[in-house]
């Protein structure tokens, strides 16, 4: 599906990117993908990275399609797994695990409009500020009679 959906937009709009970080287990296959499509001047696999804020804090919109995880990005997630409990509709567009469709026109739909992004961007900072940093953790322990 990343891979889908990162051909779709890359062929649909000059300017956007797609970063592939870490390795996982489709890493070699997608990136030979890549090779064999004769995209790699717009899609990027950076193997394992050590720590990625850099990446984050360069980057515009957070897609992953798998069943978990987020971060503090506008975000293109898929609506299953924990992915609901850790992102809102203030600051993602949730779809299907495999709506190539749906997941193509939100980061395109973010690509062309910057005003969107800066909205959701500051809401999933905002989210992620509320409910997921350590200060939040001890809180909620604190209040659930844990610490």
């Amino acid at each position: 599906v990343w891979l889908r959906v990162a051909v779709k937009c890359v062929s649909a709009r000059n300017n956007i990117e797609f970063h592939w970080c870490g390795e996982g287990d489709l890493y070699k296959e997608l990136s030979q993908k890549v090779r064999d499509l004769g995209l790699t001047e717009k899609i990027f696999f950076h193997g394992h990275i050590e720590n990625v804020s850099s990446e984050y804090q360069a980057s515009n919109i957070y897609f992953h399609p798998s069943l978990i995880e987020n971060h503090s990005l506008p975000c293109v997630l898929s609506d299953v797994g924990g992915n609901k409990e850790t992102a809102d509709d203030s600051c993602a567009y949730f779809y299907s695990p495999n709506n190539i469709d749906g997941f193509s026109e939100a980061i395109i739909n973010f690509y062309d409009s910057p005003t969107l992004q800066k909205k959701m961007g500051i809401a999933a900072y905002s989210l992620h500020n509320r409910r997921f940093t350590k200060h939040y953790f001890i809180q909620n322990l604190k209040e659930k009679g844990l610490l």
